[in-house]
């Protein structure tokens, strides 16, 4: 991604292409090669803990939403009780409104398992000051907000309002 500038976020639709090349070289590289990958920005800290932060979460998150659907535990609309519980993406949004997804509960339900802060320190005992701008540790909640509808069906992909 050329257009990531230092100290600064991209736009979530930008990264949300970057993010899913990256997952399809990967995959295309790993079925040749045993070789780890390497993800470096200009220091090494801002951008890269970043990607590094959401990589590791959003692959998690679609994780859990696969095991969902292999179980049946994602059969269309949940319930009403499922929307008033609280989940890792409510009030995440640029305008501060909560989204309300009809899809969630088994979010809701492993959101204590998805803990940003921990993910960050963790990367911090491997890599000293990563994600090091609070704009771009708040873009990681944006982010995984914006992929999770999308995941759950809620949101168009690349649509208008991001």
């Amino acid at each position: 991604m050329t257009s990531w500038s230092d100290f600064m976020v991209p736009r979530k639709d930008d990264f949300s292409i970057f993010l899913r090349k990256y997952w399809d070289d990967l995959a295309s590289v790993s079925s040749r090669s045993s070789v780890p990958v390497m993800v470096h920005c200009s220091a090494g800290v801002g951008r890269t803990g970043t990607f590094i932060a959401i990589d590791m979460l959003a692959r998690y998150i679609r994780s859990l939403m696969l095991s969902a659907k292999q179980n049946g535990l994602m059969n269309g609309k949940d319930s009403e009780e499922s929307i008033l519980n609280e989940a890792i993406y409510a009030n995440l949004t640029d305008s501060g409104k909560s989204i309300l997804l009809q899809n969630r509960s088994t979010l809701a339900k492993c959101a204590s398992n998805i803990d940003v802060f921990q993910t960050i320190l963790w990367i911090r005992s491997q890599r000293m000051k990563a994600v090091e701008q609070d704009t771009q540790y708040i873009f990681i909640f944006d982010f995984l907000s914006y992929y999770i509808q999308h995941l759950t069906g809620e949101a168009e992909m690349f649509d208008d309002n991001v």
